[in-house]
């Protein structure tokens, strides 16, 4: 099979139709060893990850302050200013529904086809780490690794993308599912200091303030 990695935009579409189609599939779908007969035949159920806004910001805050940034004043102000939304965001993330599956490590290169973009079908691989959860986690994952690299995309929108799938194909968004969104992308941009030089660069890091900006100060993004 082709791997999507290597598809640019026009593989987008199928990546996003791969995902959406996994959770159309493991609706109702019940973990390994719950349940009777099919509805007990699932996957194992993984780990929920246990997230901690104010943690995740004095982590962001120490390591700005220990570090050579040469936006660190920037960041000290915008940590600052995120911590006073921090409440709101813990609780869109302790309020979502988690009877969904997650794949949990979402990205291109996980998708694979026989057919190469936009031809596919697209199928998901690599679940080693599906769990219970929130269609978003898998969606805002992905999204937030194109924040540094948006013309990758060619305007595309990941999240919105999974958003109209799953109302194609008739699936439950949930009430929230906004600020819920708005929490994800904020967890993203906060850990940006965390993962520079690890798994993300510079170009990331100032994706990640632009967007933390923005999202301290309420807005859409």
């Amino acid at each position: 099979g082709n791997g999507a990695a290597g598809w640019g935009a026009a593989g987008m579409d199928v990546v996003i139709e791969a995902l959406v189609t996994f959770h159309e599939a493991t609706v109702g779908l019940e973990p390994a060893g719950e349940g009777a007969g099919a509805r007990g035949s699932g996957p194992p159920a993984g780990v929920t990850p246990r997230r901690s806004f104010a943690e995740l910001l004095d982590r962001s805050r120490k390591t700005v302050s220990d570090g050579g940034l040469a936006e660190k004043q920037k960041w000290n102000a915008l940590l600052k200013k995120a911590k006073k939304r921090i409440g709101g965001w813990q609780a869109a993330w302790d309020g979502r529904a988690t009877d969904g599956w997650c794949h949990g490590d979402f990205h291109a290169g996980n998708v694979m086809s026989r057919s190469p973009a936009p031809d596919g079908p697209g199928v998901l691989i690599d679940f080693a780490q599906t769990r219970r959860g929130h269609w978003l986690e898998d969606a805002v994952y992905f999204e937030h690794q194109y924040w540094s690299v948006p013309e990758m995309l060619e305007g595309r929108q990941p999240t919105k993308m999974v958003v109209e799938g799953r109302r194609r194909l008739g699936l439950d968004l949930g009430h929230d599912w906004s600020d819920l969104a708005a929490a994800l992308r904020a967890w993203f941009a906060i850990s940006a200091p965390l993962t520079l030089g690890k798994t993300h660069g510079r170009a990331h890091l100032d994706a990640a303030m632009c967007r933390l900006e923005r999202l301290a100060a309420g807005q859409v993004v």
